[in-house]
């Protein structure tokens, strides 16, 4: 056996589990995570949608999904101006069957409005911004 190498491995047995939880802690580990919009209540309830978002953060790869009644609601992913205003291209795909599920690949804002029964005007619209992954 060569010399001080016992103390070489218990070096690196205590060293190594303080530098994993380390890496851990700091953030740099990105994990893309699993969102129901507007939670219990889905994608149904303006009043449950309409600040379901303010405090999240959200990173590429995270999944949203949107759980609605067809005939009730819709989804149509809009760009800023159609959130805001509710007036929107009626040539964009609009998803009327129900739940969906999004992924947003990139950082950036992300605009989604109802577009049957009056939804976006009553309050059916939100507006997600995706953040850059801490590096």
């Amino acid at each position: 056996m060569v010399q001080g190498s016992g103390k070489v491995v218990r070096a690196v047995a205590i060293c190594l589990p303080a530098l994993l939880l380390l890496l851990l802690l700091n953030g740099d580990v990105a994990e893309s995570r699993f969102y129901t919009v507007g939670d219990d209540a889905g994608w149904r309830d303006p009043s449950a949608v309409k600040n379901w978002a303010a405090n999240k953060t959200f990173y590429p790869d995270d999944e949203f999904f949107f759980q609605f009644t067809p005939g009730q609601q819709s989804l149509m992913q809009v760009n800023e101006n159609g959130y805001r205003t509710c007036k929107y291209d009626p040539n964009l795909p609009t998803y009327l069957e129900g739940s969906i599920t999004f992924k947003l690949t990139g950082a950036g804002n992300y605009y989604f409005i109802s577009t049957v029964n009056n939804g976006c005007e009553n309050g059916l619209k939100l507006w997600i911004k995706v953040s850059q992954p801490k590096n």
